[in-house]
């Protein structure tokens, strides 16, 4: 019977404790919002946030304009170690990219393009500590 509790209690708690994780990596994001406009630019409202497991990148597509500043900030969870960011134009040529480890759980690129289109942004948790962690993605313009 205490052996059908635990397991009860464990199947219980284990989204909750998912949940937790997602919820605490809201709070760095929140504050980099407030931080990156203080400096002038506009954070798009929405903020990206999921999971990765280690060694996994997330991709997605954006239309940027010429002549606009735009920064794109990805940070993982305290359990993050090393972490990339690379954006791409049409043609997948790399146009602003970068890389953290130890200490840095997050990475702001910005770039500036020369031509409107589409780009692809590509980020990617190279290591954490366990199989998987969270992250968020923040971007903006000014």
């Amino acid at each position: 019977m205490k052996k059908f509790v635990a397991i009860a209690l464990v199947s219980l708690l284990f989204p909750v404790m998912c949940f937790a994780g997602r919820m605490d990596v809201r709070k760095p994001a929140y504050e980099q919002v407030l931080n990156y406009e203080s400096q002038g630019f506009s954070v798009k409202d929405d903020i990206q946030i999921g999971e990765l497991e280690k060694g996994r990148s997330y991709y997605f597509n954006t239309q940027l304009t010429a002549g606009i500043e735009y920064f794109y900030h990805f940070q993982g969870d305290q359990g993050v170690n090393k972490i990339n960011l690379v954006i791409f134009d049409e043609n997948w040529k790399v146009v602003a990219q970068g890389n953290t480890e130890g200490e840095g759980k997050s990475i702001a690129v910005t770039l500036n393009p020369e031509w409107s289109g589409t780009f692809h942004v590509k980020a990617t948790l190279v290591d954490c500590n366990a199989a998987f962690d969270y992250w968020f993605i923040l971007a903006g313009y000014r």
